[in-house]
């Protein structure tokens, strides 16, 4: 389970982290995708962003990925997969924030 606080998205225990090499195992691509992916998605979704920890002066994006970083990444997939193009997605994840919230992973599950 996850709690939004203070705008930042905090796991409650217990909960399932996935390394990027999970990730790429359990959405079926290549881990340098993963990464790709998670670019488009840290530097488009403000809730992506904030689950990551913070360093001083810099996010920490080495940590594990939580449940709702790989829903999102799944949902990555599956524009890449409509749209033919990174830059498509990043357009519609721009232009559609809300389909990518905290809330909207929430009401999904």
């Amino acid at each position: 389970m996850y709690q939004l606080q203070s705008g930042v998205v905090k796991p409650m225990p217990p909960e399932a982290a996935f390394f990027k090499s999970e990730a790429a195992r359990i959405l079926k691509v290549h881990a340098n995708t993963i990464t790709a992916w998670d670019t488009i998605a840290f530097f488009r979704i403000p809730h992506y962003r904030k689950c990551y920890e913070v360093l001083p002066g810099k996010f920490n994006r080495r940590q594990p990925l939580c449940r709702y970083q790989l829903w999102v990444l799944g949902r990555i997939k599956k524009l890449i997969k409509r749209l033919k193009s990174a830059e498509r997605v990043r357009s519609y994840l721009s232009a559609y924030p809300q389909e990518f919230t905290f809330q909207a992973f929430q009401q999904e599950k």
